[in-house]
Formats: C-alpha cells, sequence, structure tokens
C-alpha cells in the first residue's frame, strides 16, 4: 500500500490515484475502503488537508465576520516595547524656548512614568461577573501559516513583560491576527461569546474638563477663578423664590470653598421650600450678603 502512495519523486498520491496503482496488480474485497482509509492516516496528506483549511477558514473569517468596524470593538494586544522613554516625549512646535525648557524640567522630574515596560496596578482586583457558571470555552481560530511567526514573537514579547501568564484555565476565547489599514498586524482575542453573558455595570466617566470647569488649576491645587466671584460679587440681590434658587446654584458651584455651606446657606433654602410665606427682602438681603461674603473673603 505504501509503493503504490508513495510516487517516485516522494509526492504522496490522493486517493484515487493509490486506487489505480494497486488495483493495476491487486484486487481483495474491500480494497476501496482499505486505500480509503490508508490514504487518510497519512501524516503528510493529513498536514496538508489540516493546512489547506486552515488558509480558507481565515479567510473567510477576516472577509466575513471580521472587518474594519468588527474588530474597533475586539481587544488589542501588542505594540509592547515601544520606545517611550522621557527622551522620546515630543513637543509642539508652537511653544517658545521657554515654555519647552519648563516642559523638559517638569517631564524629567516625573521621568519614571515614561516608560518603555507596561505598568500595573495592584490597588484594586478586576471581577468580572457572569449570568452562568458555565465556562465559555471556543477553539482556537486557525491562523495563516505566513501569521503564525508574528503571533509567536507577540506572545512571547507580552509573557516577558508580564501582560500575561501561562495558565490553565476552563473558560477560553481565540485569538485573531487581523490586519490593519497602514500593513501592520493586530492581535486580538474575540471576547463576543464571553460578552453575551457578562453583566453590565456601567459606570460614567465624567470628562475631566467638566470636573474642572470654572476653576483655576496651578501649583497642585485648585482655586477660583477671579472672574467668576466677581460674578457672585456682583450678583443682584434675589427678591423672589425663582431668584433665590439661581443665587443658590450660582454660589453652589463652589460649595467645596465654602466652610459650613450648608449651615451658611440654610436661611435662603428654608425660603424656597413649599408652603412657606412671601420672602422677608430685608431676610433675604442679609442671608445673601453673608453668603456672598464667606465666598469672596479670600
Amino acid at each position: 500500500m505504501s509503493v503504490a502512495h508513495d510516487s517516485i519523486n516522494r509526492a504522496h498520491l490522493g486517493i484515487r490515484r493509490t486506487k489505480d496503482k494497486v488495483l493495476s496488480n491487486f484486487y481483495w474485497p474491500g480494497v476501496d475502503g482499505d486505500v480509503t482509509r490508508y490514504c487518510r492516516s497519512c501524516d503528510l496528506v493529513r498536514n496538508w488537508r489540516r493546512s489547506a483549511a486552515s488558509v480558507t477558514i481565515i479567510e473567510d473569517l477576516e472577509g466575513e465576520h471580521f472587518n474594519d468596524s468588527d474588530c474597533e470593538a475586539l481587544p488589542e494586544f501588542g505594540g509592547w516595547g515601544r520606545e517611550e522613554t522621557v527622551n522620546d516625549l515630543k513637543y509642539g512646535d508652537e511653544l517658545t524656548l521657554d515654555q519647552r525648557r519648563q516642559l523638559e524640567e517638569v517631564a524629567l522630574i516625573y521621568s519614571s512614568i515614561f516608560s518603555n515596560r507596561p505598568g500595573t496596578v495592584s490597588t484594586e482586583e478586576h471581577c468580572i461577573e457572569l449570568t452562568s457558571t458555565i465556562p465559555v470555552r471556543q477553539r482556537p481560530y486557525p491562523v495563516p501559516y505566513a501569521l503564525r511567526q508574528t503571533l509567536r514573537d507577540e506572545l512571547r514579547e507580552m509573557e516577558d513583560l508580564g501582560v500575561f501568564r501561562k495558565s490553565s484555565s476552563p473558560y477560553a476565547s481565540p485569538v485573531i491576527v487581523v490586519k490593519k489599514k497602514n500593513g501592520t498586524n493586530r492581535v486580538c482575542i474575540d471576547y463576543r461569546q464571553l460578552n453575551k453573558l457578562t453583566i453590565f455595570d456601567p459606570q460614567p466617566m465624567t470628562p475631566p474638563a467638566d470636573i474642572f470647569q470654572g476653576h483655576s488649576l496651578g501649583r497642585g491645587a485648585i482655586g477660583l477663578q477671579d472672574e467668576n466671584v466677581e460674578k457672585v460679587r456682583n450678583a443682584p440681590r434675589p427678591k423672589t423664590k425663582r431668584e433665590v434658587r439661581a443665587f443658590l446654584g450660582l454660589v453652589g458651584y463652589y460649595k467645596e470653598f465654602v466652610p459650613n455651606f450648608a449651615a451658611i446657606s440654610a436661611p435662603l433654602s428654608d425660603l424656597v421650600h413649599k408652603g412657606k410665606p412671601v420672602l422677608q427682602l430685608p431676610y433675604v438681603n442679609k442671608s445673601s450678603t453673608s453668603e456672598r461674603m464667606h465666598l469672596i473673603k479670600d
């Protein structure tokens, strides 16, 4: 059987051609099945079939399931070890020489935060809550031969940098290599099946611009902007409940700078409650002036 299956140039024939060579000299009952089983058991043929199937499947994955927009949602791995030291910082051309010198001095003071190695945070341990205790285990996606070394190098580099460690887990999600628009490869992991079981717990992050809007920053402290202090100083005396609410909103934006703000603003807050009589203007004037002075006295 092996003589019929192996050709002179050391190639391995397929089932039909091997069967023709066997039948040209021999015959026995069940010869068709024996030849088929023998050819399919050949290591070289099995490896070739697996490689051919891998290429077909990965082309289908890239073309049908993983386009550029789909891969934006996949976690990207890679780019570790790029030059990101303090010496690699780039400064804007619009900066003056004095501004550039000041930035360089600050960067040198905090040079430890610029590193080629990814950092770690050990203060908290992240937990992913699922709706099911049944492990999500998927078979690996086949990787084209031309990309296998790229994937090996990327995984080896991440392991050396401590991005991940080898482990044994009942959970497994496949890795896929996607080509970027600039021609480089992007190593991603497909967590879509796991995401279907993940409990969604949104936590909106307030933009820094909204947190510090209306404040002045500098020398490690947060203060009041002079123009906004002037608005409080020149605010008109409230005469109605609507105007009292507006005044409380104006000064309440800076309540963290006013000690005992709740106690100071209590007289005004009580005036806008339902069922309260018409405002007593002298009382309003005294309360608003007191609150205003506490805010602008510094």
